[in-house]
């Protein structure tokens, strides 16, 4: 997976609205590690974060009972926790398998037929690799005869795709992975995968492996082999993984979400991961005596004072004017992987103002990362000993937008704007001799279109045809934000 692409992964991740599961809404009562209580979850992942002891685990663990309702398999009933309490009601919302644009609404028998139908593959996965993965390897390494499991079964062989995942996740270039799906032999009389790499000309196997390793090639392999539209249901994924590793898995769940339509369900202590989600989807529990609270959307208080998370410092930058920062804002959001959505824009009073805000903010403050962004008139007069980047061109970015726009023709300047040639021609004579601060409001008016659109518009085509400057603005930005 390339690092440039993950912003773009996450956003079509979120805004994918062909998941085969929707929503999960299940009420609860009577069991003794969580108080009586309802939760709804929409978003295609969302992360049930707590203390220890919050209840997070048998939020997750009485989410599976409500789906499967009594018809665990064995494998199940060695990750699941023996149902506790009642599930009082349970719906779930699913797009229909005969027309995607059928949404069905179920109920607690139909919830069951759903997610394990008696003839059918699955589509409910419950796994936790800190319990399984130990078990795996002590299976593998107990039996001296082990080698005699892989006779006669054939290796499946992962994908590029899934060999880039897995090389992004671990951070080791893989050549090949090889699964053996031994049947019968796993915990509880599961199947157990053993796992082949090549990696740089060295061929080794699962006895070779750190837990790091083998937790990873068990998630993606248990993603791999689910039934398109499976709901995930994960225990904390981060088991044996580094930070680093930790954010690259869950981007690698963000990606399944629009290729197999899968949801994901996920308990964490993991400020990597938590630090990947927004708050509306990550569910907060805290527990007082004995009554347990659910918190959604998070606030980040309690995610950093409470969990220890480490906090994205928030990006901070000065601008000289409103045509300015939605410029700015234009080419960072459709062409900063990094930054795209954490970027604030703090408007001034023109040039003196921010550079006034620099002096009394100085970069070694490290609770936000702040620049200066001035036009690109400024460019030569701007100081040079604080962190300040120009806007592209060597004019105000209103003349810079202005001049682009009416050097194309009337067909072109429409579909710049998008709006039909004839209403494009009516809105430029009204705007015709206008101060050149004026001219966009008056289009505005004319169009009948909010006036940051109409600049965000001219933004973006301006960007696409003067790629070179879009592209040094956009790495200037990031170097001094980073």
């Amino acid at each position: 997976m390339k690092h440039a692409k993950i912003g773009d992964i996450w956003k079509e991740a979120r805004r994918y609205n062909r998941r085969s599961v929707l929503s999960v809404y299940i009420k609860w009562s009577g069991n003794p590690r969580l108080s009586d209580g309802e939760l709804r979850i929409t978003h295609p992942i969302t992360i049930i974060c707590g203390e220890n002891g919050a209840g997070k685990s048998s939020l997750l663990h009485s989410i599976f009972h409500a789906l499967v309702d009594g018809s665990a398999t064995n494998e199940d009933a060695y990750v699941a926790r023996p149902q506790t309490g009642v599930i009082e009601d349970v719906i779930v919302e699913v797009r229909s398998a005969e027309d995607e644009n059928d949404i069905v609404t179920l109920h607690q028998k139909e919830v069951r037929a759903h997610f394990t139908p008696s003839e059918a593959p699955r589509r409910l996965t419950l796994i936790d690799p800190g319990m399984h993965v130990p078990k795996i390897i002590d299976i593998v390494s107990r039996d001296a005869n082990f080698n005699d499991h892989i006779e006669g079964v054939d290796p499946k062989i992962l994908d590029t795709k899934a060999i880039e995942q897995l090389s992004y996740v671990v951070g080791r270039a893989y050549d090949l992975v090889e699964v053996y799906e031994i049947e019968g032999i796993g915990p509880n009389g599961s199947v157990l995968p053993y796992f082949i790499v090549s990696s740089n000309d060295a061929k080794y196997d699962i006895s070779a492996m750190g837990y790091g390793e083998i937790a990873s090639l068990y998630v993606l392999w248990s993603i791999l082999r689910a039934t398109p539209g499976t709901l995930f249901l994960i225990e904390e994924p981060e088991a044996f993984l580094s930070p680093r590793s930790q954010a690259a898995l869950v981007d690698v769940f963000a990606s399944y979400v629009r290729e197999r339509q899968l949801t994901f369900i996920v308990t964490s202590h993991s400020g990597a991961i938590a630090t990947r989600l927004r708050y509306e989807e990550i569910i907060y529990t805290t527990r007082s005596s004995s009554r347990v609270a659910l918190h959604c959307p998070a606030r980040r208080v309690d995610l950093v004072s409470r969990l220890g998370l480490i906090p994205q410092r928030p990006f901070l930058i000065f601008v000289e004017d409103p045509v300015a920062a939605i410029f700015a804002d234009a080419l960072v959001s459709n062409y900063s992987t990094h930054l795209a959505g954490a970027v604030e824009f703090a408007v001034c009073n023109g040039e003196s103002e921010v550079v006034g805000a620099l002096r009394l903010i100085p970069h070694t403050v490290r609770s936000v990362v702040h620049v200066g962004l001035l036009d690109g008139d400024q460019r030569a007069n701007g100081p040079h000993e604080l962190r300040i980047c120009y806007l592209p061109g060597d004019v105000p970015p209103e003349k810079l937008l202005h001049d682009f726009l009416r050097s194309h023709s009337v067909r072109a300047g429409a579909s710049i704007l998008e709006v039909e040639e004839d209403i494009y021609v009516r809105a430029a004579a009204h705007a015709d001799g206008m101060n050149i601060h004026d001219w966009v409001h008056e289009l505005s008016k004319t169009l009948n279109i909010h006036f940051g659109e109409i600049l965000r518009r001219i933004a973006l085509s301006w960007s696409k045809t003067n790629m070179e400057h879009t592209r040094e603005f956009i790495a200037c930005i990031e170097r001094l934000l980073h």
